[in-house]
């Protein structure tokens, strides 16, 4: 029950923040660069400044209006006997929805990723090394030690972006803009047709995603189902945050966007985000061949007796993952190419996902058929934005064949390795994974995802990161 309120506090926290970005993350992420290079100092940090002070003020007011009606929320949630949990929580959407709006927003258009990096790093190691020394005896681990750790492993991460943030501004000794020509600042209006698409698209996203249904799960299961929908969705979110394609999601990023606003060429900008995709598909490819071939004893060893039977629900979650990364690409193309509208409309196709999935709670339906109905939502958005992009006559192929290069191998791998293995010790099963992983690779390497032009871009992409050291010249000095 502890998990169960853990997952459901966390979902409204996830909800909280996206409620309450009210479209300045893409504002930031397409105008920033823009910023840096043609603006003058003053000019630039004003921006950052600006943007940072809306986005904290948004969030605390969203979450003291939310603490006003606590009670009622925890209660209709089914959370009343867990109030405390959900106000700590508040204090969490607060310290996440920061972190996440410097860290992957504006110091990731700044490219910055060596802080970002060392923030991850640092949050995850504290929270590591508290819980396992709890797990180990020298102290009672509970709810309220865990969030206690959430609180200031936030806080830790938060004051590392601050300061590096801090440091940048300053470095930065620039007199003259990077290339000021004729660019004017955008107005108030630009800015905010940008927000209100974005943000409009992030509503119809938050309404049809995980968390919605884990608090009607809530109420139609109970929280021993919404801890396994947790547990499981946790697992999924894991792998997501630590793709290539989102670790450098920022940087890569910020180098379409201002390749696209340079050149105007929509085949170089989808070539870029066919890479992407391929890049950000390849390690799922990997994990489900091993999830299918040794999910079962790796998912009790990492969550206990417990949560047994739940691998086919992760497994779940990762074919879900493979849409979600699909859309985000999707998402950034259109954004890049100023589609926002269409962008908007696609999203709102992941709403009939929504009757579909609390239709089938109500009629007795198990976690299963909230995944398959997620799936349904991501796939209709992803059909309408191609559907749209045709109609316009734009260039934006989806390489399938690519795809099926990636997913084939590490399927048929993985149920080879699944009727032949016989290992029950997990350090045998970890070995074999790791041996499943090297032969999945080695057939993907000769049957070649990437085609030529998308080899020779991904090439071009790695030379262009090196010779800048993993700067730009949108990036401060010493950044």
């Amino acid at each position: 029950e502890e998990f169960g309120a853990l997952v459901a506090s966390m979902a409204f926290v996830e909800i909280l923040i996206g409620l309450s970005t009210f479209g300045m993350d893409w504002v930031v992420a397409i105008w920033l660069p823009s910023y840096r290079i043609h603006a003058p100092q003053n000019v630039f940090w004003r921006f950052v400044g600006r943007m940072v002070a809306l986005r904290a003020v948004c969030l605390v007011l969203a979450s003291l209006l939310a603490l006003a009606f606590a009670e009622w929320i925890a209660r209709f949630v089914g959370l009343g006997d867990w109030l405390w949990v959900f106000r700590f929580y508040l204090l969490v959407a607060c310290l996440d929805g920061m972190l996440r709006y410097l860290k992957d927003t504006v110091m990731d258009s700044l490219l910055m990723q060596g802080a970002n990096q060392l923030s991850i790093l640092l949050k995850n190691l504290c929270t590591v090394v508290f819980l396992s020394l709890g797990a180990a005896g020298y102290y009672h681990v509970d709810l309220l030690l865990v969030v206690r750790v959430e609180v200031a492993t936030f806080c830790l991460a938060l004051a590392v972006v601050t300061i590096a943030l801090l440091f940048a501004r300053a470095r930065d000794r620039r007199a003259v803009p990077t290339a000021s020509g004729d660019w004017r600042e955008p107005t108030a209006a630009q800015l905010f047709a940008v927000a209100r698409h974005n943000y409009a698209t992030s509503l119809a996203q938050i309404v049809s995603a995980p968390n919605i249904f884990i608090l009607g799960i809530e109420r139609f299961l109970g929280l021993g189902a919404t801890a396994a929908f947790g547990f499981a969705r946790m697992l999924s979110d894991q792998v997501r945050k630590y793709l290539p394609s989102e670790l450098f999601f920022g940087m890569i990023r910020t180098m379409i966007i201002a390749t696209y606003a340079r050149t105007g060429d929509m085949r170089e900008l989808a070539l870029h985000h066919s890479v992407m995709l391929k890049l950000g598909l390849f390690p799922v490819a990997l994990l489900t061949g091993v999830l299918i071939a040794y999910g079962g004893p790796m998912v009790r060893w990492v969550g206990g007796d417990k949560y047994a039977g739940v691998e086919w629900l992760v497994l779940g979650f990762v074919g879900l993952l493979c849409l979600v990364v699909l859309k985000r690409n999707l998402e950034l193309f259109l954004n890049a190419s100023r589609h926002t509208g269409l962008m908007l409309r696609s999203s709102l196709a992941a709403l009939a996902g929504i009757p579909i999935g609390f239709g089938a709670l109500a009629a007795g339906g198990n976690l299963y058929h909230v995944v398959a109905a997620l799936g349904i939502g991501e796939a209709l958005v992803i059909w309408c934005a191609l559907l749209g992009l045709w109609r316009r006559g734009i260039h934006y192929r989806i390489s399938f064949e690519g795809i099926a290069k990636l997913f084939v191998p590490a399927i048929l791998a993985g149920l080879v390795a699944h009727f032949l293995s016989s290992a029950g010790n997990v350090y045998l099963i970890l070995g074999e994974a790791a041996v499943l992983c090297l032969v999945i690779m080695l057939i993907q390497w000769l049957t070649a995802p990437l085609s030529r032009d998308e080899r020779r871009t991904l090439r071009r992409i790695v030379r262009s990161l090196r010779k800048r050291g993993g700067q730009s010249r949108a990036a401060p000095a010493g950044a």
